[in-house]
C-alpha cells in the first residue's frame, strides 16, 4: 500500500493535472479531440484528466493507448502505424490530437510526437493536406513536467513557444515515474541489451505489447485514489470560473 507522502505527492500530481484539465476545457473541442495516452508514463496522468473533465461535463473521450516508452522496440514504427489506421478509419473525425505524457527533458515524448505527426502527414496525398496540415489537424503534446520543469531541453523549448507543447511544472519528480508498483501496466517479454562492453552498461528492451497486471489492482486503485483527491481539492478552488466557462457555451 501507499505510505502518506506518496499519497501527497500523488494529490499533488493531481492538482497539476486538474489545472491541466481546466485548460482543456477552455480551449474546447474535447468531444472532437483524439487523445494519446503513452503507455505507461501517460496512463496516471490520464486517468486524472479523465476524473477533471468528468467534473467539467465532458464524458465522451477519444483515447488510444499505445505502447509508446523509450524502452518499447520499434516504438517510433509503431506508432506511426496504429496512428495512421485510426486517422485513415475515421476519417474527419478529429479536429486535434493531444499526447497526455510526463517529461523531464522533453526527448521521449517530443519522439512520440514526430511519430504521430507521420502519421497525419499520411492521412492524405493531396497539396493542399500536405502542405497543411499542421493547420488541418495539429498535434500537441500535454505535458506533466518534472523538476520544475528546469531539465527540459532546450529544443523542446522551441517547440512550446510554436505551439508543440504545453507543460505544467511539478515540484521534484513525477511520482509514479518509472514505478512499476505503481502501474497496473507491465511490458511482458523483458530482453536486456548491452550499450557498452567496455562500460558495462545494459539497457532493458520490450516487445510493443502491454499488460494489465491484476496483482498491482490494489496499489493503482489507491494510485488513482490520491491522484483523484488532488484533482477535486484543486477542482473546487478553480470551480467558479469553470463553471461560469460553461455557462457561457
Amino acid at each position: 500500500m501507499l505510505e502518506a507522502r506518496e499519497k501527497e505527492d500523488l494529490k499533488r500530481m493531481g492538482r497539476a493535472i486538474a489545472d491541466m484539465a481546466a485548460d482543456l476545457h477552455k480551449n474546447g473541442n474535447i468531444e472532437n479531440a483524439l487523445f494519446i495516452v503513452p503507455e505507461r508514463g501517460g496512463g496516471p496522468i490520464f486517468q486524472g484528466l479523465v476524473r477533471a473533465l468528468g467534473q467539467m461535463g465532458h464524458k465522451e473521450i477519444h483515447t488510444v493507448h499505445l505502447p509508446a516508452s523509450s524502452i518499447v522496440e520499434n516504438r517510433d514504427k509503431n506508432v506511426r502505424e496504429i496512428v495512421s489506421k485510426i486517422l485513415k478509419k475515421n476519417r474527419g473525425k478529429y479536429s486535434k490530437i493531444y499526447i497526455i505524457d510526463e517529461v523531464v527533458s522533453g526527448s521521449s515524448a517530443n519522439m512520440v510526437r514526430k511519430a504521430v505527426v507521420d502519421a497525419v502527414k499520411e492521412l492524405d496525398e493531396s497539396k493542399e493536406w500536405k502542405r497543411w496540415y499542421w493547420q488541418k489537424l495539429p498535434v500537441q503534446v500535454i505535458s506533466l513536467a518534472a523538476y520544475n520543469g528546469e531539465k527540459i531541453d532546450g529544443r523542446i523549448r522551441k517547440l512550446a513557444t510554436q505551439g508543440s507543447f504545453r507543460f505544467y511544472k511539478m515540484h521534484g519528480r513525477i511520482p509514479t515515474m518509472d514505478r512499476e508498483d505503481l502501474s497496473p501496466v507491465q511490458y511482458p517479454d523483458v530482453r536486456r541489451i548491452v550499450y557498452s562492453k567496455r562500460q558495462k552498461k545494459t539497457a532493458k528492451v520490450v516487445g510493443p505489447h502491454i499488460l494489465y497486471d491484476p496483482q498491482n489492482r490494489e496499489t493503482w486503485e489507491a494510485v488513482k485514489k490520491a491522484i483523484e483527491e488532488g484533482v477535486l481539492e484543486r477542482l473546487s478552488e478553480i470551480g467558479a470560473s469553470i463553471e461560469n466557462k460553461r455557462k457561457t457555451h
